[in-house]
């Protein structure tokens, strides 16, 4: 794997770490961004923080992951990335070029980021 795959997961590790913490520790701040003019429910914080959860972990495995060497070994890590990204812009897009423009932004990053993980994963060791 090329050295820079490193400079990758740090980046992904702090995006989701970032965003995973703040879904986690303001829910309601949260919701009512990402749903504009939908109250924070007690169902919609719950799942905004298990939503968190999850991020904060990917970003910890990405975090864990940055000083490994070998193909074999990151491939799980770049594959997981790759879902969620890919996930995460099958979701952001629709909504952004619709009903709320605010949206596209995380789906471009997210497509950048999908886009990079590709990348990683068709390097030789």
């Amino acid at each position: 794997m090329p050295a820079h795959v490193k400079y990758f997961l740090i980046i992904s590790a702090i995006l989701e770490i970032g965003v995973g913490a703040f879904f986690f520790l303001a829910p309601e701040v949260a919701v009512a961004k990402a749903f504009v003019g939908i109250g924070a429910s007690e169902s919609a914080t719950y799942a905004m923080r298990l939503a968190g959860s999850a991020l904060f972990s990917l970003g910890l495995m990405a975090l864990m992951a940055r000083n490994m060497t070998s193909a074999v070994a990151l491939r799980p890590v770049l594959v997981a990335l790759l879902a969620y990204n890919v996930l995460a812009v099958v979701q952001f897009l629709p909504l952004g070029l619709s009903l709320v423009p605010d949206a596209l932004a995380p789906a471009i990053l997210h497509l950048l980021l999908g886009i990079a993980s590709v990348y990683y994963l068709m390097q030789k060791d």
